[in-house]
């Protein structure tokens, strides 16, 4: 029997959901506004969002067990999946192990932190981020470019084709307390800075910071793109805006309108803390934090109907999944949960990766 303590056994699955909506309503206000209630919904399962399933069996071997899967990327026609062990495992379309790209460390190629990933569709490459590292792979999955900021990447997209990183930098000292800001840096083809955008300034009293490591701010539906810019300081101000994304300005486009309207404690901490707001062909989804409990909300267009849940949805074990996204002008998202170890003897299996439609 192999040594598996080194890893976690996860399953994973893509959500499809082609044609399930016909289109979008639109609110009758300046700004559409997705109402979010106080109240938890007992239970939506997946079989609800979809219509069929397809299951593929990543490859199980010595060089592809993955720990703590971060991001999963559609590539030409190959899956790519970074993991907590600081790499990025790359698999076919019916699950077969290919290679691993990169590896961990501070040479060509290695990550030292743990790697980002974004498609580049018009010029048909993959980018990866690592810290204040950017590296670009073509097609072939070779590595002819890579390149070292000034600055860490918190989370990068190509928008309109061309590659924008975002900068947080986070409790910066001042003479009356201390700054929260957001940047984005335009970067070239050469991998250096062109140009930057101030997303915003939050004022604090007090030094506060945290992060969430699943970073989903940017959504691409045909040819539009959404950012959502979340900020994790405790100030009383809610950041609770998605913004259009259209030559280098961001104009607003949606607003979620929380039925708790108490966004610190009486101890100064955040009792709402959004993480990620995702913008589909036909979902709007928000991850968030509230009194002490993660939860998601997902809301239909074309129904106008919310759904808000703790945990995430149902899969058909009854386990609670979380929807990460994959194709959003298809409405295609993934999900990631642990398997159950049964028996020691035997191979432990690697992601299931399912295709509901």
């Amino acid at each position: 029997m192999k040594h598996k303590s080194n890893f976690f056994l996860l399953s994973a699955c893509f959500v499809v959901g082609f044609g399930f909506f016909r289109c979008s309503k639109i609110l009758e206000t300046s700004l559409p506004i997705v109402e979010i209630p106080s109240k938890i919904d007992q239970e939506l399962q997946l079989e609800q969002l979809t219509k069929s399933l397809k299951l593929i069996q990543l490859e199980t071997n010595d060089s592809s067990f993955l720990i703590g899967v971060l991001d999963i990327k559609l590539f030409n026609d190959k899956i790519y999946v970074s993991d907590a062990s600081r790499r990025i495992l790359i698999f076919d379309q019916v699950g077969k192990f290919v290679k691993v790209l990169g590896k961990r460390g501070e040479g060509p190629g290695e990550y030292e932190f743990f790697p980002q990933m974004t498609i580049d569709e018009e010029s048909n490459l993959l980018y990866v981020a690592s810290a204040r590292k950017l590296y670009v792979y073509s097609k072939e999955d070779e590595l002819f470019l890579e390149n070292s900021l000034p600055f860490n990447v918190n989370a990068f997209s190509v928008l309109e084709d061309k590659l924008f990183v975002l900068r947080q930098e986070l409790s910066i000292p001042q003479e009356e307390g201390f700054l929260n800001r957001a940047s984005f840096y335009e970067i070239n083809k050469s991998l250096d800075v062109v140009d930057t955008i101030l997303v915003r300034e939050v004022k604090l009293k007090s030094r506060s910071a945290s992060d969430f490591p699943i970073k989903n701010y940017f959504s691409t539906v045909g040819l539009d793109h959404f950012v959502y810019v979340p900020d994790f300081g405790s100030q009383i101000i809610l950041h609770d805006t998605l913004y259009k994304f259209k030559e280098k300005v961001l104009t607003p486009f949606l607003k979620l309108n929380f039925e708790t309207k108490q966004v610190l404690d009486k101890g100064g901490i955040k009792k709402i803390q959004i993480y990620n707001v995702v913008n589909s062909l036909s979902y709007v989804l928000c991850e968030y934090y509230a009194d002490s409990k993660y939860l998601i909300y997902i809301y239909e267009k074309e129904s106008a109907l919310g759904y808000n849940l703790q945990k995430g949805v149902l899969d058909g074990n009854g386990n609670p999944v979380v929807l990460r996204p994959l194709d959003l002008g298809r409405d295609i998202f993934y999900f990631v949960q642990q398997l159950e170890y049964s028996d020691s003897e035997t191979e432990e299996k690697n992601l299931q990766l399912e295709l509901f439609s």
